[in-house]
């Protein structure tokens, strides 16, 4: 049975609410290709685009990932995961 992205995504943000980390679906009306999801804990802030297993984001997905993060705030980062453990292992990293 393969994973699904949305699974991969409520999973993820159950997790991340357990943890004490704040986390909301990320849309931006005409705006295509924003990250899914918004993680927001004490040392920082993470855009996440979250992929079904063997998925890539697509490059204006890509192209999104790489704006935030030329911001260059040290406190903010985007990135993708195309798994449950590599989504939790990014937000330890820049959210907790």
């Amino acid at each position: 049975m393969s994973t699904r992205e949305s699974s991969i995504e409520k999973a993820l943000s159950h997790w991340a609410r357990e943890q004490g980390i704040y986390t909301r679906k990320f849309t931006s009306p005409g705006n295509v290709g924003v990250p899914d999801r918004i993680f927001l804990g004490p040392k920082g802030m993470l855009f996440l685009e979250l992929k079904a297993p063997s998925h890539k984001p697509t490059p204006k997905q890509l192209y999104e990932i790489d704006q935030v993060n030329k911001v260059k705030n040290p406190t903010v980062t985007a990135a993708w995961a195309a798994s449950l453990e590599l989504g939790k292992e990014l937000v330890r990293k820049y959210c907790l």
